[in-house]
């Protein structure tokens, strides 16, 4: 009986991973892009560019922010070290 309830599961789980569904949110743009191709980050990039002109300005700004931390030596072998307080430790320390 065991056995069979597991096949049952495992049957079940198969058949439960599988989805035809498609994006229905998503714009026609970025359907046709999804489709022709498997990884569309720089189509979807572009599109996100069009509909966005200050994002463009944002990048920029960041790979400037990123190279001034390489060139003072933050970042060591493709490393960006990021002190992380947690606040919710700090108040239980102190408590």
């Amino acid at each position: 009986m065991k056995k069979l309830v597991l096949a049952a599961s495992v049957v079940f789980l198969m058949f439960s991973c599988q989805s035809d569904e498609t994006n229905l949110d998503a714009t026609p743009a970025a359907q046709a892009i999804s489709a022709k191709r498997s990884c569309a980050t720089q189509d979807m990039l572009e599109i996100q560019l069009k509909n966005d002109p200050t994002l463009a300005k944002k990048l920029q700004d960041m790979e400037l922010k990123n190279a001034s931390a390489m060139a003072t030596g933050k970042i060591i072998n493709g490393v960006l070290e990021i002190p992380v307080v947690l606040s919710f430790l700090c108040d239980r320390i102190r408590a």
